[in-house]
């Protein structure tokens, strides 16, 4: 389940690659543009914001791309006009606050046509994407068992809202996508290119969770469950796997694997639980208080992916050299204190 962000991802990237590689030679040498498409941010349904907070969350997200500039790969394009595209990534009231946004670079590259003339590619470009303000799982994946309202074969005494309320906070408890680094102040890698940026002095964006926390809440969901003939099936699973735990080691962290996907190895992925309190709702709601992104971090794989890039006229080929010269530094100090 962690790994499903970057397996989608490196199947968009073939997919994508293989696309592009239809196309003629690249046109390396034209000077490019740089700038800011808006895409409807701040008017996703069930949002309330203020005119002066929609003002002040633009202003922000400019500043965003005023960062992100900073790169000379972008600072100054050639072989490729670049656009950063805002768009809406959602409204989660549970666990989010302020405007929550995905702020995205396309990478519209030149390349010579089978007509022999110089053209610029504008569908689905490469693109490379920052969420802001989204307090989510990101990219390691959730613990968490949905829970929709069932139309047959329901139990008696069955209650709805008790069992949401369960899968609720099961949804909260991720995996983390890797072993975590603080590589500087406000940014945390996972793995080798996940990227978390963050205000350092609030508490934690996710907390540790216990095999007892864990395990209760799974035993719960299906306690609830709608479907007696399922959830029995499972719990004559999942009750076992908990009873081998003395009550000590129950206290203990909880890590992916096992059944029910909670387990106590150490060298596997920890379980975290989403910390509500992170946000400070005392900043406006215009304000970016947290963002994550993929970057590789290993320049030797990214200077790889560029010479492959190049033999297939890759347009990924500007994002290789954009992340080349990535600085995560700089972004964070966009996030508001």
């Amino acid at each position: 389940m962690k790994n499903l962000f970057r397996i989608t991802f490196v199947s968009i990237f073939i997919i994508c690659s293989f696309a592009n590689a239809q196309n003629g030679k690249m046109v390396l040498d034209k000077p490019g543009t740089f700038k800011i498409a808006n895409w409807s941010v701040h008017s996703m349904s069930g949002t309330d914001y203020t005119k002066a907070e929609k003002e002040a969350n633009y202003k922000k997200l400019v500043a965003l791309a005023d960062a992100v500039k900073q790169n000379p790969v972008i600072g100054s394009p050639v072989g490729f006009d670049c656009e950063a595209v805002l768009y809406g990534a959602g409204f989660d009231k549970k666990n989010g606050y302020g405007i929550q946004c995905s702020f995205a670079l396309h990478f519209l590259y030149f390349f010579i046509n089978n007509k022999g003339n110089q053209v610029r590619f504008n569908i689905e470009p490469p693109s490379w994407t920052i969420v802001v303000n989204k307090l989510d799982c990101m990219s390691g994946g959730s613990l968490g068992y949905n829970a929709q309202k069932p139309t047959e074969d329901i139990k008696p005494g069955f209650n709805f809202e008790s069992w949401k309320q369960v899968a609720d906070k099961l949804t909260d408890l991720c995996y983390v996508p890797g072993k975590k680094e603080t590589v500087a102040d406000g940014v945390d890698r996972y793995g080798s290119d996940f990227y978390v940026i963050y205000n350092s002095a609030r508490p934690a964006y996710w907390q540790p969770v216990t095999i007892r926390e864990a395990f209760t809440l799974l035993i719960d969901f299906w306690k609830k469950h709608p479907h007696k003939m399922e959830a029995d099936l499972m719990l004559q699973l999942i009750e076992p796997e908990y009873a081998k735990y003395s009550e000590a080691e129950k206290d203990g962290l909880a890590y992916s694997g096992g059944i029910g996907g909670i387990g106590s190895d150490p060298n596997s992925t920890p379980i975290m639980r989403i910390n509500k309190e992170y946000w400070n709702k005392k900043l406006p709601r215009s304000a970016i208080q947290i963002m994550s992104f993929s970057a590789p971090s290993d320049n030797k794989f990214i200077q790889r992916q560029m010479d492959e890039d190049l033999s297939n006229n890759s347009g990924f080929y500007h994002i290789n050299r954009f992340l080349e010269k990535l600085d995560p530094s700089q972004i964070a100090k966009i996030i508001d204190k």
